[in-house]
């Protein structure tokens, strides 16, 4: 890592001078340019290479250089089981022939509309061509060596479509259903990563992101990893700039600020622990007797911000199909798929709303748990044309609401005219006696309802036929404020 680093996301002019900084250094302490690996440019300045023991004493003594250090292999992708490839294929798990809503998705007030936002999935890769996935193959990239950004695993495809799986007639569906996923492999097909890899795909999204983008990561390593910091970093400056991103809070039972990046802290970075049906918090993952009964939710606040359905999650296998995503028995548990439940509400959304916390959690801070949660609505339905002294009958439909709704209707009798509260009306159902003898057809009516302290409100236009007759005068002056029945 150079010396001169950004502090949140570098124009195009700074990314070039990190690339010239960087072919500089090679060339002056004689260290072959087919060395690098990755060229750090955006969130960071710096790069990784095949390096000889030689060569990183050089670097180290270099007045440019602030640090060198090993990269770090670990297997990052926490699952219940990864015991060969194509544990999250369809060849032993039943293919689904119709749309199924997972529970999760459910409880997180899903399916959202997704068409437009995108997510960035630093995973296993996604199966590029899965039927039941909008995957930006352009964007698509491999920081692997020797694979493409095609999943070989399975775990990142199930991210993805927890995510935004298609609403449509096959499948799964997800949380931000039908957006599009760019796959950004950094760990292989056996779910080890460098810390090294990890780090160049969050320089790819933050390089190439748009507003309102959401990056994912459900993968975590030690926090005493060598170069950990340098990651964490690295997502710190692309928060900076206004990227999101989502983290799985790991699976080990332990406090979430001992893994990385599970305990980076921003306010544009959400740790997400897990829960099961009922809410209450995943202290031991139901695996059923898959090699994993210990594993467990991580729990803390800080890092952790909400906690997200976790257990028994129904998603996308490759090449089509739903499964509890292992072979067998065993089911899909784990923070891992947790944290995209959240990135789908904060990319359809942009933020989340809250339905309680969970039980159990173990360090006795509840974390809350974020949904979607629909806004109360509130409609009309009545006569949209009347006579000059008829009664009119309204009706109201309310959705959405919390316990007991309070009604509240208004009239007019012109357009230009202030509300004028009707106090006894506070039923759901409103009759109104309209007169036209002034020429002021365009009358209304409207409802306020109030439930759990969100108000909304909807107005029923009328048209009020005027009179044909001669109207009264025993009222006084007629005038839009004091109507009378036509003789």
């Amino acid at each position: 890592m150079f010396k001169e680093q950004p502090r949140g996301i570098s124009d195009q002019s700074a990314a070039q001078q990190a690339v010239e900084q960087t072919n500089v250094v090679l060339t002056s302490l004689d260290i072959p340019k087919d060395s690098l690996i990755h060229q750090y440019k955006w969130a960071s300045h710096g790069f990784v290479g095949h390096l000889t023991s030689g060569q990183v004493e050089k670097l180290r003594k270099d007045p440019r250089i602030d640090h060198v250090v090993k990269d770090y292999y670990y297997k990052a992708i926490q699952t219940g089981r990864i015991e060969s490839i194509g544990s999250f294929s369809n060849k032993s798990n039943m293919v689904a022939t119709t749309q199924t809503t997972p529970w999760g998705v459910n409880r997180v007030g899903g399916p959202l509309d997704g068409t437009g936002k995108t997510a960035w999935i630093l995973d296993s890769g996604i199966d590029l061509d899965h039927p039941d996935l909008n995957v930006d193959f352009n964007r698509s990239a491999s920081f692997v060596a020797n694979e493409s950004a095609d999943d070989n695993l399975g775990h990142g495809t199930y991210v993805a479509g927890i995510l935004a799986a298609k609403a449509n007639s096959q499948d799964a569906v997800g949380v931000a259903a039908g957006a599009t996923v760019v796959a950004v492999k950094v760990c292989g097909q056996d779910g080890g990563c460098f810390v090294g890899d990890v780090k160049a795909g969050v320089e790819y999204a933050a390089g190439n992101f748009s507003s309102g983008d959401v990056v994912n990561m459900s993968l975590g390593f030690p926090s005493y990893a060598t170069g950990i910091s340098d990651l964490e970093n690295s997502i710190i400056n692309a928060a900076n700039s206004g990227l999101k991103f989502t983290i799985a809070a790991g699976n080990e039972k332990q406090n979430a600020n001992n893994v990385s990046p599970a305990r980076v802290e921003h306010s544009n970075v959400w740790t997400v622990s897990a829960f099961r049906q009922g809410d209450a918090f995943s202290v031991i993952f139901d695996y059923d007797h898959c090699g994993n009964d210990n594993a467990g939710s991580n729990y803390g606040n800080p890092p952790i911000e909400y906690s997200e359905p976790g257990e028994r999650i129904r998603s996308l296998l490759i090449g089509g199909g739903v499964g509890m995503g292992f072979d067998g028995p065993c089911t899909a548990s784990g923070t891992s798929y947790a944290a995209p439940h959240l990135a789908g509400l904060l990319l359809v959304k942009g933020s989340v709303d809250l339905d309680g916390t969970v039980s159990n959690d173990p360090d006795g801070d509840p974390d809350p748990i974020a949904i979607d949660e629909e806004p109360l609505q509130v409609s009309v339905d009545g006569p949209s044309i009347v006579n000059s002294g008829d009664i009119a009958m309204f009706t109201s439909s309310v959705s959405h609401q919390e316990g007991s709704v309070s009604y509240q209707w208004y009239y007019r009798t012109y357009p230009e005219q202030s509300w004028i509260l009707d106090s006894g009306a506070t039923a759901s159902t409103y009759s109104h006696t309209f007169y036209n003898s002034g020429g002021y057809e365009n009358q209304a009516v409207k409802l306020e309802v109030n439930s759990a302290g969100e108000t909304a409100s909807d107005i029923q236009s009328v048209y009020v036929q005027p009179c044909t007759r001669t109207a009264t005068t025993s009222g006084g002056t007629i005038s839009p404020d004091n109507p009378q029945p036509c003789n």
